[in-house]
């Protein structure tokens, strides 16, 4: 039991040692620079030297269906610029949505949306809904976006039963539930299909 306190000692001691030697102004200047964390990052070029597309996120990144874009966007390595709108109920006081997003897209400023890089070298208008998202982003970078088998293909895609059919509903679900009554706006009202999913 005396040997394991004396070398249990003598390891702290070591620790004690080393940890002087390293100081934060040593660790600081041998760390180097911090990567900007994807999170915070304003853009995704991945080698390139403009963005394809702009992605508008919600400001928190708390969007299952920005997030599902965001993942895709990584996936496909496609050079990508971000904007982020606060959702409504989430945002600090004094935000407001962003101007530019809102003439786009009308008044509620739903996220996820995307604008896409023209020939001409503008930014198209923003398309919106995940499902529009990623037809247009397989439509355009066919040889980028993630193949797989036809069958898993229509489960995800086709009809009201399939994934987006869910999330379209999911979707319409959450708007009309986040449209509470806000600066004197209205919230959407649920129509009979809509009603009867939830």
């Amino acid at each position: 039991a005396h040997a394991a306190r004396g070398a249990a000692s003598s390891s702290l001691a070591q620790r004690s040692e080393y940890a002087a030697q390293r100081s934060w102004s040593v660790i600081r200047s041998t760390a180097g620079t911090a990567s900007v964390r994807l999170f915070d990052a304003q853009e995704r070029l991945f080698g390139a030297v403009q963005p394809e597309v702009i992605f508008w996120r919600d400001a928190a990144g708390w969007c299952p269906f920005c997030e599902m874009t965001w993942l895709l966007l990584e996936h496909m390595q496609l050079p990508y610029r971000m904007r982020i709108v606060p959702l409504r109920q989430y945002a600090l006081a004094g935000e407001c949505k962003d101007p530019e997003y809102l003439a786009m897209v009308g008044a509620d400023g739903v996220v996820p949306g995307m604008q896409f890089l023209e020939v001409d070298g503008s930014f198209s208008t923003a398309v919106q809904s995940i499902e529009r998202i990623f037809c247009e982003l397989e439509r355009r970078y066919a040889s980028r976006f993630p193949g797989g088998d036809g069958t898993v293909r229509a489960r995800a895609c086709d009809g009201e039963e399939s994934i987006f059919g869910r999330l379209r509903i999911a979707r319409r679900s959450y708007e009309a539930c986040a449209g509470a009554v806000c600066d004197g706006e209205q919230p959407t009202a649920l129509g009979p299909p809509l009603a009867g999913a939830l």
